[in-house]
């Protein structure tokens, strides 16, 4: 090999050094995932003299992490939570605050509230299972309509 070659072929060799370029393949750097938490509540209203629901209906849904991954934390500032489902759909009172995989829950209560000026609020916090981590927050505001029925006003 004659010297010009040799030398064009160690300047290509330390540009592509230079450049951090060994393959040619470049791997770019990923935006970090962003996780959130929505809490979808049902129905609009619920009384307790309703026969379809034992309470509001309360699931999540979840962006950028897998729920069976993450432990949801669930608390009310008034009344409690319950389970209510297949095969059986036997009404379990899991109390409050709970913590379950994201699974379905339904929030109500049994006793007239001291006073209805004062409005419900429902919080989820999903947590990673491994780390801690707080991967989202999602809460639902229930407003009185008199002694026995609440109403959806806000899901944050």
């Amino acid at each position: 090999m004659n010297a010009k070659v040799l030398a064009l072929l160690l300047i290509y060799l330390a540009t592509i050094a230079v450049a951090g370029c060994t393959s040619g393949s470049q791997v770019k750097d990923q935006p970090a995932q962003t996780t959130s938490v929505k809490l979808e509540a049902s129905p609009e209203r619920y009384s307790l003299v309703m026969s379809s629901t034992p309470g509001v209906r309360l699931s999540v849904n979840t962006t950028g992490f897998t729920p069976s991954d993450a432990q949801f934390r669930w608390s009310a500032d008034y009344g409690h939570f319950f389970s209510w489902n297949a095969p059986d759909f036997r009404i379990n009172e899991l109390g409050n605050p709970v913590l379950n995989n994201g699974q379905t829950i339904y929030w109500g209560f049994t006793e007239n509230p001291s006073s209805t000026k004062d409005p419900v609020t429902v919080t989820v916090v999903a947590e990673d299972l491994r780390s801690g981590t707080v991967l989202g927050t999602s809460t639902v505001t229930l407003r009185w309509d008199g002694n026995y029925t609440v109403y959806v006003q806000d899901t944050i």
